[in-house]
């Protein structure tokens, strides 16, 4: 089963609901046909649905020029994320930062505000491609991204529960409003051995300490 497919035909569902809800509240000029595919593309491409509702109260079924003026601020998701860590250890149920690579191929500014809530994350897929954990932790943007420029910062990164296979997307999101991959912007599954912590790094007191432990806890739970 493709994950990514369910996910966008749940979206497209979803906001095909809230045109048709509105549509039938307001009564609309013109073909109602047209109307709804123009809402239900622009509430997919991120516009802001009381935008939407505010212009059917007002009796216009499509924007004009006002419509374009609005928005000229909303981040286009153009570009390019990459991981350029080398260093690829990941062990199970344990955080770890993570050095990316963004590229910002859009006409606007990126940048994490109150005003522009965009904020790196990532997906989990297990070895055959299934959602492990979707919403990944947030990071906000160390700085401002301008159009044509790449900045190389660090992501934290919560790691998988188990050890095993995975893959790992490095993406991100405009919190509330979509996934950037959902739109222009690319990115790639890498897969990723998740292993299991043997306490490596640790002093000799602390290794054993920790062995004892999970000894212990595996005692318990059998």
């Amino acid at each position: 089963m493709d994950v990514n497919i369910d996910i966008d035909a749940l979206r497209r569902k979803h906001k095909t609901e809230l045109v048709e809800r509105a549509l039938s509240v307001y009564q609309t000029m013109g073909d109602t046909q047209q109307v709804k595919s123009f809402w239900l593309e622009r509430l997919l491409e991120g516009q802001d649905v009381r935008q939407m509702l505010d212009y059917l109260k007002a009796g216009e079924s499509l924007p004009t020029e006002a419509f374009v003026g609005s928005t000229q601020n909303t981040c286009v998701s153009a570009g390019r994320i990459e991981i350029i860590d080398k260093d690829l250890e990941f062990h199970a149920d344990g955080r770890r930062n993570l050095w990316v690579r963004i590229e910002n191929g859009s006409a606007d500014v990126w940048e994490t505000t109150p005003e522009q809530p965009l904020f790196m994350a990532y997906h989990w897929y297990d070895e055959v491609g299934n959602v492990y954990d979707y919403d990944g932790r947030r990071t906000a943007l160390v700085k401002p991204v301008s159009p044509g420029e790449a900045l190389a910062m660090e992501v934290g990164i919560v790691n998988p529960a188990e050890p095993g296979n995975y893959q790992l997307m490095v993406t991100l999101v405009m919190e509330g409003q979509f996934w950037m991959e959902e739109k222009s912007l690319k990115t790639q599954r890498t897969p990723l051995a998740v292993l299991e912590y043997d306490g490596d790094g640790l002093t000799r007191h602390a290794r054993d300490l920790y062995h004892q432990l999970k000894r212990s806890v595996m005692e318990v739970t059998h």
